[in-house]
């Protein structure tokens, strides 16, 4: 199973070179009182433009992080560095939860990339 995995995540950042990136980063509290940040790639590459591809980049368990802003956006910066330098793909645009300190997440990681695209969430109004 471990192959298995390892080989479509390859195919799957094959796919991605050259691509156009969204983030999207939402958390969660599981059962077992962990609370975990999913960080999730859409990608669409200028040759096929009716393809997308939603992947996953990293989980990461947030339970013992500050409840900060710029813990979430070093954990932000962090996903946009592996989707850029592992994925071969070029992050266009960011988004996460509507929690105050996603918010304030946004508002930093305009200023540090004003060049990205940092829409609220409309799923979480």
């Amino acid at each position: 199973m471990p192959q298995t995995l390892n080989t479509l995540k390859t195919i799957a950042k094959d796919e991605c070179q050259g691509a156009n990136a969204t983030l999207q980063c939402d958390g969660w509290t599981g059962e077992n009182h962990h609370h975990l940040l999913g960080f999730m790639m859409t990608a669409q590459r200028k040759i096929c433009l009716q393809r997308l591809q939603l992947h996953t980049v990293k989980v990461h368990d947030a339970s013992r992080d500050p409840q900060a802003a710029k813990e979430l956006l070093q954990q932000i910066l962090e996903a946009i560095s592996k989707i850029e330098t592992e994925w071969g793909a070029t992050v266009v645009a960011c988004t996460t939860d509507a929690s105050g300190e996603s918010q304030k997440a946004h508002c930093l990681l305009r200023e540090k990339f004003p060049h990205l695209v940092v829409p609220d969430c409309v799923a979480h109004q």
